[in-house]
């Protein structure tokens, strides 16, 4: 599967050192990155199920609270029977709670996401004009192509794991309302976008910042740089608008870095008819 990454022409050195940025959700241009709509931690009925399940439970672990004198004149089983009397009122109680902590909650949760998570973003298509123009420089920069099947692209320490594995995002008219106790997969948080953003065709990795190979101290935003294997990266396209000394530097790099010897260049040229770009072969010479 191959998947590219539009950057600009000062990111040359990627293809020396192999250090990609993952980028924090407050840097990126869409105000919504990360930010899911938490309607609530759960509905009405799954506060009721989980009482019913464990109201026992939660009086028993009350009860051996209490001391040993008063547990003599009050067994268990009348402290259960009053309590059953008031289990519409324990319920009342988790729903009002429940409903007041869900906007500290979905506060806590953005602020985390954003000090603690780096994107990697990717898409399927080269040739895009507006992605050219937005993430290359109006076309000057370069274009990456990766294997998207390479190993470093899905480091899951377990099947559950939310993190560190590229995944297709997927595109919506309406932002969903989401519950955190419906939430088996941790993605359906990061893979969602609204529709506006579909012509991008992304896929993206989510790693946790504190496994960053090297951080760059920047105002107002930390740089997070991982190491990608240069065996990860098979081509590269270079801009339309590239100046000259762009693609000289671009090809020292990769002539200059051994790990490189399997790459091939492209340059990407203007149909002469027709809205699109070529891509052709770069020759050596």
């Amino acid at each position: 599967m191959k998947l590219f990454k539009y950057v600009n022409e000062d990111r040359i050195s990627i293809l020396e050192d192999g250090l990609v940025r993952f980028t924090q959700p407050q840097v990126f241009n869409d105000p919504f990155e990360l930010k899911p709509h938490i309607a609530s931690i759960a509905s009405s009925s799954q506060l009721e199920d989980h009482l019913k399940s464990n109201f026992q439970t939660i009086l028993r672990s009350e009860y051996e609270k209490l001391q040993d004198q008063v547990k003599v004149v009050l067994p268990f089983s009348v402290y259960m029977q009053f309590a059953e009397t008031k289990r519409g009122e324990v319920l009342c109680g988790m729903k009002e709670l429940a409903e007041q902590a869900t906007p500290q909650l979905k506060k806590i949760m953005h602020e985390s996401f954003e000090k603690h998570a780096g994107i990697l973003s990717v898409t399927e298509s080269p040739y895009n004009l507006l992605m050219w123009a937005h993430y290359a420089n109006n076309h000057q920069g370069f274009v990456i192509e990766f294997d998207g099947a390479h190993p470093f692209f899905d480091q899951r320490k377990s099947e559950e794991d939310g993190l560190r594995y590229l995944s297709k995002v997927t595109y919506s008219e309406k932002r969903p309302a989401l519950q955190l106790a419906q939430i088996n997969n941790w993605n359906e948080l990061f893979l969602i976008k609204s529709k506006e953003w579909a012509y991008e065709q992304e896929w993206r990795m989510l790693m946790s910042l504190s496994d960053a190979n090297r951080v760059i101290k920047e105002q107002p935003h930390d740089i997070y740089l991982f190491k990608v294997p240069f065996d990860a990266i098979r081509a590269i396209l270079i801009g339309a608008r590239a100046t000259p000394r762009t693609h000289e530097r671009i090809g020292s790099a990769v002539v200059n870095n051994p790990e490189l010897a399997h790459v091939t260049l492209f340059e990407m040229r203007t149909h002469e008819e027709k809205f699109e770009l070529i891509m052709e072969k770069k020759s050596s010479t």
